[in-house]
C-alpha cells in the first residue's frame, strides 16, 4: 500500500480533475452572478442579441455538467493509477 500523501498526489494529479473543478466553479459562479443580478448588463446585451435564452438554458449548464464530468473522469483515472 502506498503512503497516504503519495496516494493523494496520484489521485489528484490528473489534469482532468483540475480542468473539471475550474470549469464547474466558473459555471456555478457565472450562473450565480447572473441569478443575483450582478451581470445584468451582460444579460441585457445577450437578450438584445437574441442569445439570452440559449445562454441561460444551454451554455452555462453545459459548462457545469462538462466540468463535473471531467472532474469525475479525472478521479476515476486517478483511482485506476493507484
Amino acid at each position: 500500500m502506498k503512503p497516504f500523501k503519495t496516494a493523494l498526489l496520484i489521485l489528484f494529479s490528473s489534469p482532468l480533475v483540475w480542468i473539471g473543478a475550474a470549469g464547474a466553479l466558473v459555471g456555478f459562479s457565472t450562473f450565480w452572478l447572473l441569478w443575483s443580478g450582478h451581470l445584468n448588463p451582460v444579460a441585457h446585451l445577450a437578450d438584445a442579441l437574441g442569445i439570452g435564452f440559449s445562454l441561460n438554458a444551454f451554455v452555462i449548464p453545459g459548462i457545469i455538467v462538462t466540468g463535473i464530468c471531467f472532474f469525475i473522469c479525472g478521479i476515476i483515472l486517478g483511482i485506476v493509477r493507484l
